[in-house]
């Protein structure tokens, strides 16, 4: 059966640039990644690797590797950016921002651990381990398949949505560099969950070239402006107008703007 080789040379460059963003250790951090890949199963202990044919070395270099290998994140970064998927005609370049947790409650000598939130069957559980903030491309449709970019790990002293705008700062800057953006195309879109704060996303990235776009909590409350004071009005001037609380639907005013869309996959 004939073997599809179309992608092979793209690959074989990235391939190229991966290795110099690989600053030190470099060759035994290569071979590592190449044994991940390869491998049949789940990896529970990293010197298994050292088992994997893709890794010529001894079992020793697995954790010299890891102790000892520096990656230059930000070249990796830039990399990676130049090769997410091209938007459609008219449309823009989507992202996506979220951290996820990696609990590591037996990892006792791991350094700046947190309580993360881990979700399963039942309640909610709090254990040791690191959140990530994850940034991916993303498309429009249906499909699962997302161009991963960067994932940065918080530290004890560091809020999500702080290191979630360094990491749009960043990414803006290497939309430019690699040429996937350039003045006139549609503005990049950045997709949050609620978890991070829409009012300082917006003051923050205001008056750079990104639209953003977040998910609010449905016990959010918001405020119209305050009536006009009237002549006579006595008191202390009211800061805040009529109460809109996503969670009580009686607060709800009439709309200023209105729209509906029919979709093939969820309808109206």
């Amino acid at each position: 059966m004939p073997v599809s080789v179309e992608g092979l040379p793209e690959l074989s460059a990235f391939r190229a640039e991966l290795r110099t963003c690989l600053s030190r250790r470099g060759d035994a951090l290569f071979e590592l990644a190449d044994a991940m890949l390869c491998t049949s199963g789940p990896v529970r202990s990293p010197v298994e690797l050292s088992l994997e044919p893709e890794f010529n070395r001894q079992h020793s270099s697995v954790y010299d590797a890891l102790h000892h290998g520096s990656v230059a994140a930000d070249r990796l970064r830039r990399a990676l950016v130049a090769r997410t998927a091209a938007a459609r005609e008219g449309e823009p370049l989507m992202f996506a921002i979220d951290t996820t947790p990696l609990a590591r409650p037996d990892a006792r000598f791991a350094d700046q651990r947190t309580m993360v939130m881990v979700r399963g069957k039942g309640p909610d559980v709090f254990l040791p381990g690191w959140n990530f903030s994850v940034l991916a491309g993303i498309g429009w449709g249906a499909s699962s398949w997302v161009d991963p970019i960067e994932a940065r790990r918080l530290r004890p002293t560091e809020h999500h949505t702080e290191v979630a705008l360094a990491q749009v700062r960043a990414l803006l800057t290497d939309l430019r560099a690699t040429g996937r953006w350039s003045p006139g195309d549609p503005l990049p879109l950045v997709v949050f969950d609620a978890g991070n704060q829409g009012t300082d996303l917006a003051a923050e990235l205001d008056g750079l070239p990104v639209q953003v776009l977040v998910r609010l909590r449905s016990n959010r409350i918001f405020h119209a402006e305050p009536a006009v004071r009237e002549p006579g009005d006595r008191g202390r001037p009211r800061r805040h107008g009529a109460q809109f609380s996503l969670a009580d639907p009686t607060t709800h005013q009439d709309p200023d703007t209105e729209q509906a869309f029919d979709s093939e996959r969820y309808g109206r």
